[in-house]
């Protein structure tokens, strides 16, 4: 809906109003996904604030409660409520507008960093693999060498060693795909994630046998496979987008053979974490190997050293059994 008398609406308002935020946060280093979810989510922020008859100076305490109220109350466009974890996103983003407007004086606090939010559901997916049955689908992506087709092992033996490395280091897809050549340590077994969750820097660490087999990768095999397809991202270790990546491995994931569970390349990370814990690895180093934010600054006397880290993925991870002899 158009205000009378302008040729804009209030939304392209909103979003003219919030651009030299944008700008600034874009400036201090924040990802081009935050970016993306501020410019979406920031304009309903002020289109509230419109709708109330308030402006910047008049967010309170009161007025973030009543925000959160109306997201949930609001919900989505074809009737059904917005699920907690997009509450806190919108949320989340009106907070980093307050808290700018706080930095430069047009609020004497931020209400949004004091205010009580949505609890998070944490529940896992439902029917995770048990270690044999993933197992056994990580070796049916290693026998790529039976497709008939050779651009289609390519394709299928890239699958082979992302799947590797997603299971071996609990990385989310996002930063699967941002990885270059130069993050990977092989003489150590890590490798350096730059672009993590919440813009925090790790190291993750490989099984022997995801080393051995992306060693491989690097200095022989990625280079055919852009001999193969020139039009590929060459600047990414994986050669792909993380959209490109998720369309290709959920693809390859829904047509292996013998998988009689659903699977997602999310849930290889909660795997992860189930089989090390089934397997008697500490919840504090979980934590760490999956790169988890800390909840209470207290918490940092239980990180624990690379070193240690990478000895107690290699005990406890159900590849580190893989034998030497398969390569």
């Amino acid at each position: 809906m158009e205000e009378s008398g302008s040729g804009m609406s209030r939304r392209d308002r909103a979003k003219e109003h919030i651009k030299p935020f944008l700008s600034e946060y874009q400036s201090l280093g924040h990802s081009k996904q935050a970016i993306r979810n501020f410019s979406h989510q920031l304009p309903h922020f002020l289109c509230f604030l419109k709708y109330r008859g308030l402006n910047d100076s008049d967010i309170s305490l009161q007025v973030a409660y009543d925000y959160q109220e109306y997201l949930i109350l609001r919900g989505r466009r074809d009737g059904k409520p917005y699920e907690a974890s997009t509450v806190r996103s919108y949320i989340k983003a009106a907070s980093a507008y307050t808290a700018w407007l706080t930095k430069l004086g047009r609020l004497s606090t931020n209400p949004f960093g004091v205010m009580r939010k949505l609890p998070e559901n944490r529940s896992l997916p439902k029917d995770l693999p048990k270690e044999s049955e993933l197992g056994c689908f990580l070796e049916g992506l290693s026998r790529f060498h039976r497709l008939p087709i050779f651009k289609a092992r390519l394709r299928r033996y890239r699958t082979h060693i992302m799947m590797e490395t997603l299971y071996a280091t609990g990385l989310r897809l996002s930063e699967l795909a941002d990885l270059r050549v130069e993050d990977v340590d092989l003489v150590n077994a890590r490798i350096f994630v730059t672009t993590g969750k919440g813009e925090r820097s790790r190291y993750v660490f490989l099984t022997e046998y995801a080393c051995r087999i992306l060693a491989i990768y690097i200095k022989e095999l990625r280079a055919l496979i852009i001999s193969y397809y020139p039009q590929v991202d060459k600047r990414r270790l994986f050669l792909s987008s993380p959209g490109t990546l998720v369309h290709t491995l959920n693809g390859d994931i829904k047509a292996a053979s013998g998988v009689s569970w659903r699977l997602t390349v999310h849930q290889v990370r909660h795997t992860l974490g189930y089989h090390l814990l089934r397997a008697g690895c500490p919840l504090r180093y979980i934590q760490q190997i999956l790169g988890h934010a800390h909840i209470r600054t207290s918490e940092i006397y239980t990180k624990v050293d690379g070193e240690k880290l990478g000895e107690m993925l290699s005990s406890c991870h159900p590849r580190s059994l893989v034998g030497s002899s398969r390569l």
